[in-house]
């Protein structure tokens, strides 16, 4: 049976220093009040926010020039539409799950936003979601299959270095929603 320690003076300390290095509100959950610690202004609000906005693009550049590298160095391109030793059918089927992927992508991000007036709502349960997710895993199997034969072994770390460049990549595209009204 496991054993409960006291509390000390000790760990209402802890509560307050989470509080002061987090901005949030530990210290009143801690039973401290929260208005003795000192909250994030605006301008370090400001600055961890373009901080964040550095570190996604950093990211973005490093994953896009990965890609660039593995696609020029597997000449994947030319294997894609060329190449003699892939597996035609589940090859296709992965590219045509992939279409999809983006139809809907741009469906949800642009289309439906511009109709409605509003930011683009991505409810988990929307079926657009859910058909995107079984067309992702299905795309990405097929692929794998239809790709094997070429690259063998290194075909997962080439489809996730492709789709992490592609993801990071739209990081860079600027939002395009900031004219449309907020709800």
């Amino acid at each position: 049976m496991p054993q409960l320690r006291k509390r000390t003076a000790r760990d209402g300390e802890n509560a307050e220093e989470s509080e002061r290095l987090l901005g949030g509100d530990a210290g009143a959950n801690a039973g401290g009040s929260s208005s003795e610690t000192p909250r994030m202004s605006e301008e370090e609000r400001k600055r961890n926010e373009l901080a964040k906005v550095w570190a996604t693009r950093v990211q973005a550049l490093f994953w896009g020039g990965l890609m660039f590298f593995v696609v020029q160095r597997t000449n994947f391109l030319e294997v894609l539409l060329n190449g003699e030793e892939v597996n035609r059918i589940y090859l296709n089927v992965g590219i045509v799950c992939v279409v999809m992927n983006v139809c809907i992508f741009i469906f949800k991000m642009y289309i439906e936003p511009m109709q409605s007036g509003r930011r683009p709502l991505l409810d988990p349960m929307s079926p657009h979601i859910m058909v995107s997710s079984v067309l992702s895993i299905l795309g990405f199997f097929a692929l794998l299959k239809g790709l094997w034969p070429a690259y063998g072994l290194l075909t997962p770390v080439i489809l996730v270095v492709i789709f992490m460049g592609v993801l990071m990549g739209s990081a860079l595209v600027p939002f395009v929603f900031t004219f449309y009204a907020e709800d």
